[in-house]
This record gives structure tokens, sequence and C-alpha cells, in this order.
């Protein structure tokens, strides 16, 4: 369970015994509420793709669908996917291989993560659990500046001013004087993704989708959506605010982000990142002449904020958030922008693999007989999409 890959794979064999010995949808609802259950707590992978007041109404509908299977379930009684009696004893396996997962976990990776936390003084019955049981790693305490921290960016931004205000070195003179590793790093912040991947092989902000001169099927299809040009579409408000207004955030034009300022709901991030830039502008002093150098990451954070938001159209583009295609593992940025590598070609093969997938369950599907004499492959399919 030390990595996020482990807790999925484990996740996803628990749910494919439900299905195959349990019912199907059960399983697909108790997937669903897996799902929401990560974003809830935060875990993996999840703080990238979703918030965990999202997360909780992704639960409460794998809840009704669950809820849905069970009920179909019971009505049927003995007539699909074998008898009751024999549910509840293989209901009963499925607890014992639980149980016997979680006791070898707390065996071999429980004492090292309480000695740690025990040395660190976080220790807690929460963080503990979550640690251990749930890919979170609290043992290393480092500072981390998120892409999207505003509050951290005017931590930084005023450490930097206090550094740069107290050095009276000479270029010369810093080139004669030694630094160790120790001093270079003190009060730097690590600028990282809670998911390594995530600005690794995929990027923050925007995929843009070109027309081309050939067929392109996502631009095509998209645009039957997105008819107009020059318009970012979303559902937050803020985010639209922002992307209708990126040449201003650009220029760091400082009346128009005051303005938009006026126009947010205080405790939002919009508002907390607008109101991050406008401090780290007057840190530096009102009325002085504005350099978007100078205000760089003020200036990317509220960038990164809308284009993880919106949907921007242009003439023969359209620009889509990296964040609504990579759950579908469609972006595959070739390995550090390497022309080829082992991680593109598994890419093509994993879509193509999915291809089959979603043919075979819909098949299943819209093929009574062949649903009726082939439950598995429905189950089999139905659990791997989730």
């Amino acid at each position: 369970m030390a990595k996020p890959t482990a807790f999925i794979d484990i996740a996803l064999f628990g749910l494919l015994l439900i299905g195959l010995w349990i019912d199907s949808i059960i399983a697909i609802g108790l997937g669903i509420m897996t799902v929401g259950m990560m974003g809830v707590l935060q875990i993996a992978n999840a703080p990238d793709m979703m918030t965990p007041a999202a997360g909780k109404y992704i639960m409460i509908i794998g809840l009704l669908v669950a809820v849905l299977g069970l009920i179909k379930m019971i009505i049927n009684k003995n007539k699909s996917q074998g008898k009751l009696v024999d549910k509840k004893r293989l209901f009963t396996y499925i607890l014992i291989w639980g149980a016997a997962l979680v006791a070898t976990v707390l065996v071999f990776k429980g004492p090292n993560v309480l000695i740690n936390q025990i040395n660190a003084g976080t220790f807690a019955p929460g963080t503990f659990i979550k640690s251990v049981l749930l890919v979170r790693n609290d043992t290393k305490q480092k500072i981390f500046l998120a892409a999207n921290d505003a509050t951290g960016l005017v931590l930084q931004n005023a450490i930097d001013t206090q550094v740069l205000s107290t050095s009276t070195l000479s270029l010369a003179q810093c080139k004669q004087t030694p630094f160790t590793k120790g001093e270079l790093d003190a009060n730097l912040k690590k600028a990282v993704a809670g998911n390594e991947d995530v600005g690794r092989y995929v990027g923050y902000g925007w995929k843009e989708l070109d027309q081309g001169k050939g067929l392109n099927l996502g631009y095509g299809f998209l645009r039957r959506f997105t008819i107009k040009n020059n318009v970012c579409y979303g559902w937050v408000r803020s985010a639209k605010l922002l992307c209708n207004n990126a040449q201003a955030i650009d220029n760091f034009n400082v009346p128009t982000l005051k303005s938009l300022f006026a126009q947010m709901k205080q405790g939002t991030q919009a508002y907390d990142f607008l109101s991050g830039a406008l401090t780290a502008y007057a840190i530096k002093g009102s009325g002085t002449v504005v350099n978007p150098a100078e205000f760089k990451d003020q200036i990317v954070t509220l960038r990164q904020y809308y284009q993880n938001n919106t949907i921007k159209t242009e003439a023969g583009k359209i620009y889509i958030p990296y964040r609504y295609l990579v759950p579908f593992n469609v972006v595959f940025n070739r390995s550090l922008q390497n022309l080829s590598s082992y991680y593109t070609d598994i890419g093509f093969v994993w879509l193509l693999i999915l291809m089959l997938l979603v043919l075979g369950f819909i098949y299943t599907l819209f093929n009574q007989k062949r649903f009726k004499e082939h439950i598995d492959l429905t189950v089999l399919s139905g659990v791997t999409l989730i």
C-alpha cells in the first residue's frame, strides 16, 4: 500500500469479487462510492481530480445504485447469479479476504508509520489509518507550494522580498561567497502536484484541439456542443469571468483585477487567488509601474484556475482542461516530451483494450440473450470501466 496503484488494484479486485459472486449492480454502485470516498478523504490521486464536496455527491449516487442492486437481488432471490445462501457464504469469504489484507498491512506497515508519526508529533487515529490503509504519507513534513495555493504564494513572495531587500552583495561578491546546499534551499518551497504524474506525463491547464486539415473526431464532436467562437464555457461562474479577462490577467492589469475581485464570492478559490495577487501588488507598493514578470506566480495561479474549469473556443481551435481528459486516459504526453517511450506505447495499447471493453459492455447490454448467458462478461467489463 505504499503507492496509489496498490490501493486501486486492491479496490478493483474486491469490487470484481462482489460483482462476480454477489451482484453486478451492487458492485458498480460500490465502485462509484469508492471513487467518491477517495475524493472526500483526499487520498491517492483524488485531490488532483475532485473536491471533497464533489466526492460526497458521487458517493450519494453510488449509494443509490448499490441500493437498487440490493433491492433487485432480494426481489429476484434465487433467480439470478446464484442462491442467496450461496451469496452469504461467498460474502463471508470476501470479508475474510479483506480482514486478512488489513491485518497484513497493519503488521508490516503499521509499526513504521506509528513510530514516525510519534517522533514527528503528528500521531492521531485518523491520520494513522489513512497513512497505513489509504495511501497517505505524513512521515515527511515538507512544505509544498501547490499550483493552486494562493496563501503559499503570498508567503513565498514575502520571503523573496525580505531576502532581496537585505541583500547588499554585488555580483562579483556573490560569486565569491560560498553557500552550502542547506543555505540555498532554506525557506524554499517546492511546487508539486498531489499526483507525481500530473505535470510529468500530463499537464495543467488546457489541451489544444486543432481542426487541422484532416478528420479530427475530437474537435468535430466537441464543436457540436460549443458552436460560438471566442467564448468561455463552464459551470464555474468565477472561472468564466477570469477566462473572459485572460488578457488582463496576463498583463496583470490591476484595475481589472480589482473589478473582478469585487465580483467574487468570499471563501471561493477565485476570491482567495485574486486576494493573494492584489496583496502581492500591495506589498511591492501600489501606484508603481506594473511589470507582469514580477507577478508571474500570481498570473500562473489565476491562469491555471480558469483553465482547469473552463472550455474556450477560437476559430478552428478548442481548448479543453487536461483534468477533463486525464480520468479517461486520453492524453499521453509522451513521457517528459520524448517523442517515443514505453509509456506512450502502453497508453495506445490501453486505449485499444478500453475500446474492446466498451464495445463488449454495450453488446451484452443490448443483447438480452447474451446478457443472461454471459452475465460474467457484463460484470467484468462494467467493473473494469469504473
